[in-house]
């Protein structure tokens, strides 16, 4: 099966997400035996001509789409102005395509810059996802929170996946609770003004010495810097990767994530992958899966409830923790991103069958 993705890989030229989540998936699918390719519309640095392709200009990718013909076109996330241009030339050439919306058809993401994607869908976004043969949430609690449902009811669940550690230790405790943030530091998106609300609660009641919040991602305000205003209770490790990357989650106890919007956050599967229990917000749309494997803590948006649940973690976690390890490595293997590559095999071979290319 010849299957082209086109993604938003950004403009600053780091590892979102959006990227590690296309990045692995292709990586399996081409393992299936599949011919997969990338097409990125802004210049990044995984770009390497052969499965990552750069597109210099529509002229350039309507070329290749008329002289490869590729069986199924995966558009990875929304709202690129990009997309509605590729999917009229697809329509015209026949190619059926897929949109996978990585958490953009929410109605928390529809808050941000409201008017402007209000007209953006009004005009062109209802259109471009009714035409599409197929959408994808990456989870039931996506779907349920789309503001696209009515516009395409031809859907289906693929979520996320992670690629599990080849050898997981438990770290033994070093006395203090080493909490983890590793995602991009943004300040309202992400839930930080909220939870530097709730550490500042902790340093007042006095438990800077018991826990300890380590910040991993690239810094998108300068409001950020209040996360570090609690003198050695809260550390910024920048952006991580590789080894490093690996490192801060072997080295944590717990990871936290209390994002406003989220499709599904590869780095809570990444955290389960390694043991960790995490502290998650119904926003992050992974609330379902922590609550059923009883790997982590739910929690509402609010310093108060992420202080209490950080105090209960604190009272309770030595006497779980080989319990909680061993839910946490459990919750991840469902998630291994070769069974997630199959999955997305099967679903466009449907879509590529009832478009009558089967």
């Amino acid at each position: 099966m010849k299957i082209f993705h086109i993604a938003y890989f950004g403009t600053k030229g780091i590892v979102t997400g959006l990227v590690e989540s296309v990045m692995n998936l292709v990586k399996h699918q081409i393992e299936l035996g599949n011919d997969v390719k990338i097409f990125i519309p802004f210049k990044h640095p995984l770009a390497d001509d052969q499965t990552v392709i750069f597109i210099k200009s529509f002229t350039f990718m309507a070329k290749i789409l008329k002289n490869e013909h590729p069986d199924i076109v995966i558009f990875d996330g929304m709202y690129d102005k990009y997309q509605i241009r590729v999917s009229y030339f697809l329509k015209i050439l026949k190619i059926p395509y897929v949109i996978v919306f990585h958490g953009g058809a929410s109605e928390d993401n529809a808050k941000k810059h409201w008017l402007k994607k209000k007209v953006a869908n009004l005009f062109f976004f209802i259109r471009f996802v009714h035409w599409a043969q197929k959408v994808v949430y990456l989870s039931e609690d996506e779907k349920c929170k789309s503001i696209f449902k009515k516009a395409n009811s031809n859907d289906c669940i693929i979520p996320n996946g992670v690629n599990i550690p080849h050898r997981i230790e438990m770290k033994p405790s070093i006395g203090r609770l080493r909490i983890l943030y590793l995602s991009r530091l943004d300040w309202y998106g992400k839930g930080l003004d909220v939870l530097c609300d709730a550490m500042k609660l902790l340093y007042d009641a006095g438990y800077h010495s018991k826990v300890e919040f380590i910040f991993c991602g690239k810094k998108e305000s300068e409001k950020c810097e209040q996360l570090f205003q609690f003198d050695d209770m809260s550390i910024y490790k920048g952006y991580v990767a590789g080894e490093e990357k690996e490192k801060a989650f072997r080295d944590c106890d717990i990871f936290i994530l209390p994002s406003r919007s989220e499709g599904m956050p590869i780095a809570v599967l990444e955290a389960l992958s390694y043991g960790k229990p995490c502290i998650v917000t119904p926003e992050t749309n992974m609330a379902t899966l922590i609550k059923d494997n009883r790997c982590g803590w739910v929690i509402r948006l609010s310093p108060k409830d992420i202080f209490g649940v950080i105090i209960n973690v604190l009272n309770t976690y030595n006497s779980n923790r080989e319990v909680l390890y061993s839910q946490c490595l459990k919750a991840a293997k469902m998630f291994d991103w070769r069974e997630v590559a199959k999955k997305s095999i099967i679903e466009y071979k449907k879509v590529i069958n009832s478009n009558g290319k089967g």
